[in-house]
């Protein structure tokens, strides 16, 4: 199976300090990517206050991660942390939940859903309102925690080729995926 997401933080207009990944980690997977060593965040996107997470690899600013898993999983668990100023550290989980076992494939990047959005998102203000984002607001009392559950539709690993549509020429390339062996998946339920 074929995962990709995009760990986000989105930052006001005007805001000036540094902001750094620290690392993200995926239990269920046994993985834990260290920011600046295997992951970076960048500004793949046209509106250029959202960092989002890519693997460290050249200088391309590249739209989330993939990550190759040997066996179909119905649930993963993003950990994700963002330092602010090197002074604040924030924190975003992410529970993804997997709503079929139909293609060989999820995404959190809905540009790439077309006509496989589920039944779940029809009726809600805007599908796009859902994305999991960590997100620092102006004025507000700073919140340096978050939790999002997040249900993805799976779809063709196809559309994840970079070759097939111009929207996807931020998409990490297959080459730069992590890999997961079946064996490496654990519940911990054991």
């Amino acid at each position: 199976m074929l995962i990709h997401f995009c760990p986000r933080l989105l930052t006001p207009a005007g805001f000036d300090l540094p902001c750094e990944l620290i690392d993200i980690r995926i239990k269920e997977f046994d993985l834990h990517l260290l920011g600046g060593r295997d992951v970076v965040a960048r500004h793949p996107l046209p509106d250029k206050r959202y960092h989002v997470a890519c693997r460290k690899a050249g200088c391309k600013a590249v739209n989330g991660l993939l990550v190759e898993v040997e066996k179909h999983v119905p649930l993963f668990t993003v950990d994700t942390r963002w330092s602010i100023d090197a002074e604040v550290v924030l924190r975003h989980r992410v529970e993804y939940v997997v709503l079929d076992a139909e293609h060989d494939a999820v995404s959190d990047y809905m540009l790439l859903w077309c006509d496989e959005v589920p039944n779940y998102f029809l009726g809600q203000s805007s599908p796009a309102m859902q994305v999991p984002l960590m997100e620092l607001i102006r004025g507000n009392a700073l919140q340096t925690e978050r939790q999002d559950v997040f249900r993805l539709p799976t779809l063709r690993s196809e559309r994840l080729d970079r070759q097939h549509a111009d929207a996807n020429q931020h998409l990490p390339s297959r080459d730069q995926a992590f890999h997961v062996k079946a064996e490496q998946i654990s519940y911990g339920l054991a």
